[in-house]
């Protein structure tokens, strides 16, 4: 009787331990759903041709291989991937900066690393019989609002002769959405990026003239605190390095490089993705 009292004291002292042990741990980090890394980059990416290198990098192992290990949080909408980029874990990544600033206190303390120079194309439905920015006159067209497309799209109106209330806007973030959106004509039209373009015109979509010039308004930035300190400088041009590598790698090998992750990451159909061809 003593032995199988003296047993369960044991047990019970274990079970008091144990529970004492995750109590002290408390909850775990994470990012973009995976236990969060101490010793890796954490960035927020967006799906377009800008981000895809760094998505390369990951997913090829390239990152990995230069002992840059990275942790990305990939949204196919600028709304969520503001909410990451301003969390505490992420490190930087791509934001709209007409968004950003206007974030107020959260969307400070970030450095513009670099711009993109890719223009934004305005894509009209495959029934629309638009063929200039004033036929959208009364028509709707998706955007993102407090976003850097919604003064640039207005400044096309202004120069067409169409008053910004002439136009209906409904709110469509997700870029795979607006193309799957615009091809079943469920509005009249919308801006859209690489390679969701090559898309587009699969469906019969058609652009309205010239892709707006990139005005800088959209941009890779980083958090000046990281970048502060010795070792998130030597990380940024290590990660400098390693994109730079995904570019070349990207430009040998072509489609065969990026096409899964057009599909995995970016939404696009296969019979789609297959046939992207994309420049660097």
């Amino acid at each position: 009787m003593r032995t199988l009292t003296a047993t369960l004291l044991i047990v019970l002292a274990l079970v008091v331990t144990a529970c004492g042990g995750r109590r002290d741990a408390g909850p775990r980090l994470s990012f973009a759903g995976e236990p969060y890394d101490s010793t890796a980059l954490h960035l927020t990416l967006l799906t377009n041709a800008d981000c895809l290198p760094l998505i390369y990098a990951k997913r090829s192992g390239l990152a990995d291989s230069m002992g840059l290990p990275l942790q990305l949080a990939i949204y196919r909408t600028q709304v969520d991937a503001d909410t990451s980029l301003t969390g505490r874990l992420s490190d930087g990544g791509w934001a709209d900066l007409t968004r950003l600033e206007s974030h107020g206190q959260r969307g400070k303390g970030y450095d513009v690393m670099w711009r993109s120079a890719e223009p934004r194309t305005l894509f009209v439905s495959p029934t629309l019989r638009a063929r200039k920015v004033k036929d959208l006159s009364g028509k709707t067209v998706a955007l993102t609002r407090v976003a850097a497309e919604t003064p640039r799209f207005d400044r096309l109106l202004a120069a067409a002769g169409v008053r910004t209330t002439d136009v209906y806007r409904p709110q469509i973030g997700d870029l795979s959405l607006r193309v799957q959106m615009l091809g079943e004509s469920q509005f009249d039209a919308t801006y859209l990026c690489s390679p969701y373009t090559s898309w587009a015109r699969s469906l019969g979509c058609r652009s309205l003239g010239t892709p707006s010039t990139a005005d800088g308004r959209e941009a890779f930035v980083m958090r000046h605190s990281v970048m502060a300190t010795p070792k998130g400088k030597a990380r940024w041009q290590l990660l400098q390095q390693v994109r730079r590598m995904a570019v070349d790698s990207l430009r040998t090998r072509g489609n065969a490089a990026y096409s899964l992750i057009l599909q995995r990451d970016y939404g696009l159909p296969r019979e789609v993705a297959d046939t992207v061809r994309l420049h660097f």
